[in-house]
């Protein structure tokens, strides 16, 4: 038993290279397997994460003063501990399965977009003198 193991760490360390190379080539307009689909998934997460510190950042340029800039900022982290239990959540369902981290990761870019909307909504309302739609 502990030979194959030894004989299999180096065959998982070699293979790991491979392993991560594929992900760079995944094709996300067709991702057939749960890996592939798992990758495509933390890509659309990355983006979506990557346009809300954006937007973020020019909502937190539009704060006033530092007050109001300090709860915008707790604002922003409590909804972050708010998105990541819910994912937590809406994901534990499948707890175990290979489905999991997909899941997780969709629900996390659907919240996050959700976010990003929201302070665009905000911006714009900022930008037009508090006069929003």
């Amino acid at each position: 038993m502990i030979r194959s193991l030894v004989l299999a760490i180096p065959l998982v360390l070699l293979a790991a290279p491979a392993l991560a190379g594929d992900a760079d080539g995944v094709d996300c307009k067709n991702a057939l397997t749960q890996f592939a689909m798992d990758v495509c998934a933390g890509r659309d997460f990355d983006a979506a994460d990557e346009k809300l510190n954006v937007v973020y950042a020019k909502a937190l340029a539009a704060q006033f003063d530092d007050a109001t800039r300090e709860k915008f900022k707790a604002t922003e982290r409590a909804w972050i501990k708010f998105r990541d239990a819910q994912c937590d959540h809406a994901a534990a369902t499948f707890e175990g399965g290979s489905m999991q981290p997909q899941v997780h990761l969709e629900c996390l870019t659907r919240l996050t977009n959700a976010r990003v909307k929201e302070l665009q909504d905000y911006l714009a309302c900022e930008q037009a003198n508090g006069v929003c739609e």
